[in-house]
C-alpha cells in the first residue's frame, strides 16, 4: 500500500501578506478575507480530489483492472481511501502501484486554480509505499518526511515549486528517512537518487517530466522483459560512470534526457544518479489515461 501526504508551500507567508494588505483596525474585511482565502483553499482541494477519483474510475478497464494491472473487485470499493481531507492538507492510502501516478495526478489539478489572493497554490507531496504489515504510524511519519526533504530542495533553490518525493519501503526496515539514504542510497559515486522531483517548469533536470520519460524508454523494445538486463544496470549504476560506459558499450545507451547526452552513456549527472529512480520504480508504477490538468498524467 501506500501513503501520500500533501500539504501546501508557503502558506504561513501568504496569510501574512494577505494580512499585511488590511489595515489593522477593518476586522471585518480581514475576516472577510480570511474565509475567502480559506474557502478557496478548500475548493482546490475538493476539486482536486473529485478529478483524481474520476481519473482513477475512467480508468477502470472491461475486466475490472485499472492500468490493466490493479484488479477492482467491486467498483464502488476503490484501492484509494482519503484519511485526512482539510483544505491544503491531504493524506490518503491507496494501492502501491497507482501512488505516483495518483501523488502526480492530485498535485497537478490541486494546483492549477488561482486562490482569493489570485495566485495558484504550490505544494509538496510525500508517497511512502510499504508492504501492508508495516506500522502503519512509522509510514504516515515516513510519507511526512519525504513532504518535507521536497520543503528542504525548494529552500535550496531558492524558487517555489510543486514537487513530490518518494520511498519504497520493500525491504520492511523501520529508518528515518536521512538514515535510509544513507544506508541504502549513497555510494562512492555518490547519490543514486533524483529525487524529490518537481512538477512544474524548472532549469534543473530532476522533473517529474524527465522522469516519466525515462519510464517510458525502459519499457520500450529494448528493455521489456528483460528483469536481468535492468538487474545489471542497477549493479552498474551502483558502481559508477566508468561500470556504466562498460554496460552501455556492451548492451544499449540509456533513455536519452534532452540537454544532457553525456547521461545517456555514463548514467550520471555530476555526483547524482540519473536513472537509478526510474529502474527502482518500474514495479510501482501504473500510468493512467486521462486529461492532464497543467502537465501530462
Amino acid at each position: 500500500i501506500a501513503i501520500i501526504h500533501t500539504d501546501g508551500n508557503g502558506m504561513g507567508k501568504r496569510i501574512e501578506t494577505l494580512e499585511a494588505g488590511i489595515r489593522t483596525t477593518d476586522f471585518r474585511a480581514y475576516i472577510q478575507a480570511m474565509r475567502q482565502f480559506s474557502a478557496s483553499i478548500q475548493t482546490a482541494a475538493e476539486t482536486a480530489m473529485d478529478e483524481t477519483i474520476k481519473l482513477l474510475i475512467g480508468n477502470i478497464d472491461a475486466e475490472d483492472k485499472i492500468g490493466g494491472i490493479v484488479t477492482v473487485r467491486d467498483k464502488k470499493k476503490l484501492p484509494f481511501r482519503p484519511i485526512v481531507f482539510g483544505g491544503d492538507d491531504t493524506t490518503f492510502v491507496c494501492d502501491g502501484r497507482l501512488a505516483l501516478t495518483l501523488a502526480e495526478a492530485y498535485l497537478r489539478r490541486l494546483t492549477t486554480p488561482t486562490l482569493s489572493d489570485n495566485r495558484p497554490l504550490t505544494a509538496r507531496a510525500g508517497v511512502a509505499v510499504v508492504n501492508s504489515h508495516y506500522p502503519f504510524a512509522r509510514a504516515y511519519g515516513l510519507a511526512e518526511e519525504l513532504a518535507g526533504s521536497v520543503k528542504q530542495r525548494i529552500k535550496k533553490a531558492e524558487r517555489d515549486m510543486t514537487a513530490m518525493d518518494w520511498h519504497f519501503a520493500v525491504s520492511g526496515l523501520v529508518l528515518d528517512l536521512d538514515a535510509i539514504r544513507r544506508r541504502e542510497y549513497t555510494v562512492a559515486a555518490g547519490n543514486l537518487v533524483m529525487r524529490p522531483v518537481a512538477l512544474d517548469g524548472d532549469s534543473d533536470w530532476r522533473t517529474w517530466d524527465v522522469f516519466t520519460h525515462m519510464m517510458d524508454g525502459f519499457r520500450g523494445t529494448d528493455w521489456v522483459g528483460r528483469r536481468n538486463k535492468l538487474k545489471a544496470l542497477r549493479e552498474a549504476l551502483r558502481g559508477g560512470t566508468e561500470r556504466v560506459k562498460e554496460f552501455t558499450q556492451a548492451t544499449v545507451a540509456l533513455p536519452e534526457i534532452d540537454g544532457r547526452p553525456e547521461a545517456r552513456n555514463d548514467g550520471w549527472i555530476g555526483r547524482c544518479c540519473v536513472y537509478y529512480d526510474a529502474v527502482e520504480a518500474l514495479d510501482f508504477y501504473v500510468p493512467l489515461k486521462g486529461p492532464a490538468t497543467g502537465g501530462a498524467t
